[in-house]
């Protein structure tokens, strides 16, 4: 009965040690007049940059993974009044952009779900 039982702790210590709730996802949300790429860019960027100002042992016990939550731009003037109705929560006005960015908050959000999972 030892055997398998310590045979059991083997194998289920290895299995949960994949899963670590104390990491931290990072996600890079982009501003107004920014391209998928460059969110992408900017993403990697503040990876890196996790590394260098904290050190890699730091990042591999603590980041789980660094991403971007991209909202997609419609060039400057659509961009501002996007920007100004959420600063301003009004329900009304952001139904003229409600569709693109429910496309984007759907996207955002599935992002999240599956870091959590």
């Amino acid at each position: 009965m030892k055997r398998i039982f310590i045979l059991l702790m083997v194998v289920s210590s290895f299995v949960f040690s994949a899963i670590d709730d104390c990491k931290t996802d990072v996600y890079f949300g982009n501003g107004i007049l920014t391209e998928d790429s460059d969110a992408k860019d900017n993403a990697y960027l503040l990876e890196e940059s996790i590394k260098q100002k904290f050190g890699l042992p730091y990042f591999n016990k603590k980041i789980g993974k660094v991403d971007y939550a991209y909202n997609e731009t419609h060039e400057m003037v659509l961009d501002g009044l996007e920007s100004a109705l959420q600063k301003f929560d009004w329900d009304l006005l952001l139904s003229i952009i409600s569709s693109s960015h429910g496309r984007d908050l759907d996207r955002q959000v599935k992002k999240y779900k599956n870091s959590i999972m």
